[in-house]
């Protein structure tokens, strides 16, 4: 007997679901749609620490480029 169902869609993100939408969200390109996803199936920790990990990441970059130029 075959199923035509489909099977429900795994909960939570993956690490590259999280970049994306860190990314996505950084440069206001993120659509309502992948927003409301990441609210109802995504973890808030997992969020908050890409974040941190973005500023962090964005700070050093500036630092770095601003030795550079100067």
């Amino acid at each position: 007997m075959s199923n035509n169902t489909q099977q429900p869609s795994q909960q939570g993100t993956g690490f590259f679901s999280v970049l994306k939408s860190l990314l996505s969200g950084l440069f206001g390109i993120q659509t309502q749609a992948n927003q409301k996803k990441d609210f109802q199936q995504g973890k808030p920790i997992d969020f908050i620490i890409a974040g941190i990990i973005g500023v962090i990441t964005l700070l050093i970059l500036v630092a770095v480029v601003v030795s550079w130029v100067i």
